[in-house]
């Protein structure tokens, strides 16, 4: 017989979407943690990540206002939901960095000049800017036709390169087009009278590139000049949040403008976040808090009793053994990738699908799991080949499908591989094997081990059971 209880409180266990566009309760589940404290302090304007390592999570409370010191105004420079804006730059971009530049400059220009009180203003002291940007098509738009008809207004202005072209061209093409650093001084003046501050967030920004490096080249390297260009304003700033794989392909190649950018800093996830996210989505559902008879703010002030409820529901360890982790370890093993890194995005899709495994295992007639317990170490176990699924297929093979054939070549192989055998594999000689897995590196599908001189490569558990990779390494005398 199914125990009713149990199943009652697994069907309304809530940990919430895996991303977060589609989360409508982000608010109830945020972990306000240093880093989004600082952003409100404004002493960081950049924030990394990896993907579904909650960057988005905070743009979208950024723009809902929470906690808000007074006398911030928050424009989002993308949607936070639906098609993204900067969809629109893939059909026709700017050819050239200078180009993109004065693109960044005037759609910010154009997000503030639309802010109603701003426009107000506009309209009765500088009506000529008003003008210019009306004649552009600009002013009382949505973003997503601003930065349509900014794109057609930069490629009818042809703005010169000035290494190609020499001054005198560009000083006449300047004098026909608006002049987006002196109507930014207007703004931020008008700021400074009010006592008010803008902050124009930047998100979803891999949208546009798909896999066109010198497309994302271009317009990154832009938007990190335009962010320090506008560092001159008192009251104007630019608040990116970017993948940590993209930034490191852009500075990569060498970028100057890096050793500018100071107020930055990267997402990371620590046992005692991760631990605080999952209870914290736990104890949204009151069914819970009296079923172990917990208060909520209690458990959340002191990390101790967060601990304390998150063993109480799940088993103490996945795989039995004096030398085997404990859960939350296991948890944050099965999620890594190979930069050991651990995205919520991954956690919540595994703790769903260890909740849908559970409540069938339930209907089947197996174990009940034991004492106060929800989850059975067979019932997590048997949630990650799904997780591992998604992660590639939707990660992995959208995002780099050059690299598809040569993962799924791996297949049913050990999860250990040395150059040698991969070579042996991908039937290629060493020198594209070592290229093919140094990309694997730095996509975290590949861990890099081993000594210098011989490598070694570790496929995490997250990618293991889809590939169905056995445990254990490669001998080369396996491919003779």
């Amino acid at each position: 017989m199914i125990p009713p209880e149990k199943v009652t409180l697994l069907e309304s266990l809530v940990f919430g979407q895996r991303v977060a566009e589609e989360e409508p309760r982000l608010e109830e589940y945020f972990v306000e943690t240093l880093l989004w404290r600082k952003i409100l302090r404004g002493e960081i304007d950049i924030v990394y990540g990896m993907k579904g390592s909650g960057k988005s999570a905070i743009f979208h409370l950024l723009t809902t206002g929470r906690n808000m010191p007074a006398g911030i105004r928050v424009i989002p420079a993308e949607y936070t939901r639906g098609t993204p804006v900067f969809n629109a730059i893939k059909t026709d971009p700017p050819p050239s960095e200078v180009q993109f530049v004065y693109l960044w400059k005037l759609y910010v220009l154009s997000l503030i000049a639309n802010d109603a009180e701003i426009l107000k203003v506009l309209k009765s002291d500088h009506a000529e800017l008003v003008a210019e940007l009306g004649s552009v098509g600009v002013i009382g738009e949505d973003k997503g036709e601003i930065l349509k008809k900014a794109l057609r207004y930069v490629d009818t202005i042809k703005i010169p390169n000035l290494v190609e072209v020499g001054i005198s061209h560009s000083q006449e093409a300047e004098d026909k087009r608006i002049n987006v650093d002196r109507a930014m001084d207007v703004l931020n003046h008008i700021l400074s009278k009010t006592g008010s501050n803008v902050w124009v967030l930047f998100d979803r920004l891999d949208s546009v590139f798909d896999d066109n490096s010198g497309l994302e080249e271009n317009a990154l390297r832009a938007l990190f000049k335009t962010y320090r260009d506008f560092s001159r304003y008192d009251h104007i700033c630019l608040k990116i949040f970017l993948r940590t794989d993209i930034w490191k392909a852009l500075t990569s190649k060498g970028f100057r403008e890096a050793s500018h950018i100071t107020q930055s800093e990267t997402i990371e996830w620590s046992e005692v976040n991760i631990v605080n996210l999952i209870v914290r989505r736990i104890l949204s559902n009151p069914n819970i808090a009296t079923f172990y008879h917990v208060v909520p703010e209690q458990v959340l002030a002191n990390y101790d009793e967060q601990k304390k409820l998150f063993y109480r529901i799940f088993p103490d360890q996945i795989d039995a053994g004096s030398r085997k982790s404990e859960t939350i370890r296991w948890l944050m093993t099965r999620v890594g990738d190979g930069t050991r890194q651990v995205a919520p995005r991954e956690l919540i899709h595994l703790l769903n699908q260890s909740k849908d495994e559970q409540i069938k295992a339930l209907e089947l007639g197996e174990s009940v799991p034991d004492g106060e317990h929800l989850f059975s170490p067979a019932a997590m176990k048997r949630a990650l080949p799904a997780v591992s699924q998604v992660r590639l297929e939707q990660t992995i093979f959208a995002e780099y499908p050059n690299l598809r054939q040569h993962i799924l070549m791996l297949e049913s192989e050990k999860a250990t591989q040395t150059l040698e055998t991969l070579s042996k594999i991908w039937n290629v000689d060493e020198g594209e094997t070592l290229k093919i897995a140094s990309t694997l590196v730095e996509i975290g599908f590949f861990e890099l081990r081993g000594e210098k001189r011989k490598p070694e490569y570790w496929v995490p558990f997250l990618y293991r059971p889809h590939l169905k990779l056995i445990q254990g390494k490669a001998e080369e005398d396996e491919y003779a």
